[in-house]
């Protein structure tokens, strides 16, 4: 069966400001979907279940796409179920992250 993926990065330091500096990814989930599921509905979902639901800043998520098209709609649906504004979050092609965890100095965790 074919699957879509998105992988998310939950709260990386060093790119998104965190608290205790260390640079380190603090959890990482990767949520594959079958190519007959609403790929968007279920990341919104997912993201207003695990964190808008528990008042978590949504701005210190990382999440990787396969392109760049995927953000674009998830931050459309995004906007519609907070109803206001809001920062989103980051969002990397596979091409970019991979290009960034290359060039960082510092080991990847």
């Amino acid at each position: 069966m074919a699957m879509v993926t998105a992988f998310f990065f939950e709260i990386y330091d060093r790119i998104l400001g965190g608290e205790n500096g260390t640079g380190n990814f603090i959890e990482m989930r990767v949520i594959s979907y079958s190519f007959t599921e609403d790929f968007i509905q279920n990341v919104a979902d997912y993201i207003q279940s695990s964190f808008l639901s528990q008042n978590k800043d949504i701005s210190k998520i990382a999440i990787v796409f396969g392109g760049k098209r995927p953000s674009l709609f998830l931050k459309r649906e995004l906007s519609k179920r907070i109803g206001k504004s809001f920062f989103p979050p980051c969002f990397f092609s596979i091409d970019e992250f991979i290009e960034y965890v290359l060039r960082k100095q510092e080991p990847f965790v």
